[in-house]
């Protein structure tokens, strides 16, 4: 079933800030996108994007004639263009941002846009989202960049990611809880307890501020420990060093 609802104004933020497609129309009028006007089948969208130095808008795309953008975060000028920073200043507010902690706006389920359309039941078909084969080895279609967010019993804390979701079915689709990561802690800690764990998927959200790991903003780590210190000679092998000790333990064997 479908439902429609309108969505009460909310003058405690700007919703329209946040939301993709003003974003996109933004990237479109500084040269950073571009919009492909034409009807095409989704089994040729993966062309137009692979190599593609900018973002395109396909306005026209699969049987059901749907929006579709590729390659918002290709490139760091347009994940800065996210922050409303230059791509010079990208990785100084990245650090700002992530060592101040931010008041989070909780919306009521009247003001949040993602409710204004509601499917359930036979309407809620994932087959009406414009999923194309990405890549020639990917084992199905693909949602590329949905943002899981879940809350930790244990904590309370909210976690974000993003990956790629396979597309399984008109209702069902998977990601990978293979490789490490916190959704995978939290899910398996949950399911220890034999407790269920309830997840929210975004797909078409604004997506920048989810791709840390391209911006290179240099990751924290601790200086290694050092019992002395350490000369050129050593590091080279000399006398008293580890690589000169295991040389004396072999000749003595």
């Amino acid at each position: 079933m479908a439902t429609l609802r309108k969505r009460a104004a909310s003058p405690a933020v700007d919703l329209e800030r946040f939301r993709l497609r003003p974003f996109v129309e933004r990237l479109v009028e500084a040269g950073e996108a571009e919009v492909h006007e034409d009807p095409i089948d989704l089994i040729d969208i993966a062309a137009i994007l692979d190599g593609n130095p900018r973002a395109v808008w396909f306005r026209n795309a699969g049987p059901e004639s749907a929006e579709l953008v590729g390659g918002v975060t290709g490139s760091r000028s347009r994940i800065a263009a996210g922050f409303d920073c230059p791509a010079g200043n990208l990785p100084a507010l990245l650090r700002e941002r992530l060592a101040t902690p931010r008041e989070l706006v909780e919306l009521g389920r009247g003001d949040a846009p993602v409710q204004e359309a509601v499917l359930t039941g036979e309407d809620a078909d994932l087959t009406r989202l414009p999923v194309h084969l990405q890549h020639a080895l990917d084992g199905g279609p693909y949602i590329s960049s949905s943002l899981d967010h879940v809350r930790d019993p244990e904590t309370g804390l909210t976690n974000l990611g993003c990956r790629r979701m396979m597309v399984r079915g008109r209702r069902e689709a998977g990601v990978d809880l293979n490789a490490p990561s916190d959704l995978k802690a939290i899910y398996e800690r949950a399911a220890g307890r034999g407790e269920p764990l309830p997840v929210s998927f975004v797909v078409g959200g604004k997506t920048a501020p989810t791709r840390l790991p391209r911006t290179g903003a240099p990751a924290r780590r601790p200086e290694p420990r050092r019992r002395g210190p350490r000369s050129p000679r050593a590091s080279r092998g000399g006398p008293g060093s580890a690589r000169q000790r295991r040389r004396e333990a072999r000749r003595h064997r």
